[in-house]
């Protein structure tokens, strides 16, 4: 039976030798290290990725509350509301030109054309990510992420719509964006013992301001700088009315319809149609109206401070 302290002798005999305590010692100093270096690395992403996460959520409803300011200043010349963010990691923003509305009256070729701009709050994903293609509508409400129509007859709905998106395949940020909806309103009404048919076509249109911001702007500042209204109209015997028709598109510009998530299918009212109802239940009669079309749009300067 071979011992082990005769075994040992004969090993170093051989020349062979044990491992310094020095580089033992250095070894397991360096594999401390690494793990430590790792651990380091892991806790600090989860940190940026939660403290990213609360900046981002804030900022949606930052600018939920500025989509309100913009409803509470259009229409209301001059006056100013504003909302403040707190961006560490990520920034605001006005982009110019997102899409217009094409406003046709009774089969105009020439349309009435609103070009609008929009706000948002930009996180870029190495701070916060939702995945890829993430849609999430916020103001009004949806339940599902899905697109929704860019025009809408409810007059409880907003004029604005708050949505977040993101789109690796058009920018490297996660954004929240608020941009404008059309609101349509029909009024039915007696004046002076004439009917009157009043069909409102009501857009709020943001434009960017040309004053510069901070370096590190926190607030958007919305100020109603401009209203216009045209009005389109007809008198009318329904026994001789032949066609009388609204449509309103929407042609996004410099963002794709893919990043906006609206319906794009037309927006169309049979005025005709509309008018029958109202006046002779569904069936054709000799009522007689007066139809004023008013396209009345409030212009919305966005100021990034």
């Amino acid at each position: 039976m071979v011992r082990l302290k005769d075994f040992l002798r004969v090993n170093r005999k051989e020349g062979m030798k044990g491992i310094s305590p020095v580089i033992s010692i250095a070894i397991i100093t360096f594999f401390i290290l690494g793990a430590i270096l790792m651990a380091y690395y892991f806790i600090n992403n989860l940190v940026l990725l939660n403290e990213g996460e609360k900046e981002f959520k804030l900022a949606e409803a930052s600018m939920i509350n500025f989509a309100r300011d913009v409803e509470s200043v259009a229409w209301n010349l001059h006056s100013t509301q504003s909302s403040q963010f707190i961006p560490k990691y990520g920034y605001l923003q006005v982009l110019t030109n997102i899409y217009k509305f094409k406003v046709f009256v009774n089969y105009s070729s020439s349309p009435d054309e609103i070009v609008t701009d929009a706000a948002l709050f930009r996180m870029p994903v190495r701070k916060y990510t939702r995945g890829n293609n993430y849609l999430q509508n916020l103001y009004p409400a949806a339940s599902k992420p899905e697109p929704i129509n860019f025009t809408t007859e409810n007059i409880n709905d907003p004029f604005m719509r708050v949505f977040s998106v993101e789109k690796l395949q058009y920018t490297d940020t996660i954004d929240t964006v608020t941009v404008p909806r059309v609101k349509i309103i029909k009024e039915v009404f007696k004046s002076q013992n004439r009917n009157i048919t009043r069909i409102w076509v009501k857009i709020i249109k943001l434009k960017k301001s040309s004053y510069p911001g901070k370096p590190q702007p926190n607030y958007l500042v919305a100020t109603c700088i401009n209203t216009s209204a045209k009005v389109y109209s007809y008198q009318v015997n329904l026994t001789q009315l032949q066609a009388l028709n609204l449509r309103i598109e929407i042609e996004p510009l410099n963002l794709p319809n893919d990043y906006l998530q609206f319906r794009t299918t037309p927006y169309s009212l049979n005025i005709r149609d509309f008018l029958f109802n109202e006046f002779c239940g569904g069936y054709a009669c000799s009522a007689c109206t007066d139809v004023e079309i008013i396209i009345d749009v409030a212009e919305v300067e966005v100021r990034v401070f």
